[in-house]
């Protein structure tokens, strides 16, 4: 799994953006030298755009005019340096959350995600719609607060942390969970949710890891008090 602090590339290649490293494997498998420069030549303009050397591509996009080709996308400079600069004041935070919860005993683990879920149904009903959605509380819970719950222990949790009043056609089932890999794909499956290509349940995983870190850094705030 991917630390989440370590920078992850994106190259723009052929009108879409993807993972460098996925770039490189894609060179590899293809077996053909003129398609590993074709990919090259994608990492080498990225390579010229974050060191500031863009007029290089402002070149490339000149010549792709006379050809009729897709420009390369050239970010703003204030935006391509905040692209590449993770925001350390967040990960302190994400730090501080989780050795917070894991502190904590299961009693205090319940009662946390209980008010958490009563609040995400309060105020954020619109991304948890179906009962498959328990996939990306499960997501927050293993990727950002205990790497060691799995979904038979999550599936406890869930249901001790489940909110008396929550619609009965949202609660978890025993089988609930057996669904998750319909939904991610295999390149996917074991990426923490921050770090998928495509997370089904993206808008979820941020906005209760929002209301649950909130929730943690709230209450150390209120015992140090």
């Amino acid at each position: 799994m991917r630390r989440e602090n370590e920078e992850i590339k994106y190259i723009w290649h052929d009108g879409a953006t993807i993972r460098e490293d996925l770039l490189i494997e894609m060179a590899k498998r293809s077996g053909y030298m003129a398609i590993v420069e074709h990919n090259l030549l994608s990492l080498y303009r990225h390579v010229l755009i974050e060191n500031g050397l863009g007029e290089y591509v402002k070149i490339e996009n000149d010549l792709r005019s006379h050809c009729y080709a897709m420009p390369v996308p050239m970010p703003k400079d204030d935006e391509a340096k905040a692209a590449r600069m993770p925001d350390k004041s967040e990960l302190a935070k994400n730090d501080k959350a989780r050795a917070i919860y894991q502190k904590l005993d299961y009693v205090h683990r319940v009662a946390l995600l209980n008010e958490g879920l009563n609040i995400l149904m309060c105020n954020h009903d619109y991304v948890f719609t179906s009962a498959i959605d328990w996939s990306g509380i499960y997501l927050v819970a293993h990727d950002r607060l205990d790497p060691k719950v799995n979904r038979t222990t999550f599936y406890k949790l869930a249901m001790d942390s489940t909110p008396e009043d929550w619609p009965e056609e949202l609660r978890i089932g025993l089988n609930t969970l057996s669904n998750f890999a319909h939904y991610v794909s295999y390149e996917d499956r074991r990426e923490a949710y921050y770090d998928m290509e495509n997370n089904p349940w993206d808008e979820l995983c941020d906005t209760f890891w929002n209301v649950v870190r909130q929730l943690l850094l709230t209450k150390s705030l209120l015992n140090n008090g």
